[in-house]
């Protein structure tokens, strides 16, 4: 494979170019420096990405809570106990068994 060097061009209306941060007195003791700023356009993102989030959990957290009520309300009406419902004696559950050899005619 060949690769071709290209010089860069570099537009000085542009401004500084962005890279890293000058040594300072911060960077010679070892500490770390702030990051550079954000873009304003990825700023801007970030703040409406964060609102949404966070409408999506209000939002979330209501209809949780709405679910919570529904279920504590049928649990308090739901019978703790089951009756023991016992068939009656003459019941014949191979009469609805499909080896009975009979047909629903």
């Amino acid at each position: 494979m060949k690769f071709d060097v290209v010089g860069i061009e570099i537009d000085p209306a542009a401004g500084p170019e962005p890279g890293p941060p000058s040594a300072g007195p911060d960077t010679a003791s070892g500490a770390a420096s702030d990051p550079p700023a954000a873009h304003p356009r990825l700023r801007m993102a970030a703040e409406r990405m964060h609102t949404q989030v966070r409408t999506d959990l209000a939002t979330l957290n209501q209809s949780l809570g709405r679910l919570r009520e529904r279920l504590e309300r049928a649990q308090a009406h739901a019978p703790d106990d089951y009756p023991d419902a016992r068939p009656p004696s003459d019941f014949r559950a191979d009469a609805f068994s499909a080896g009975s050899g009979r047909t629903g005619h």
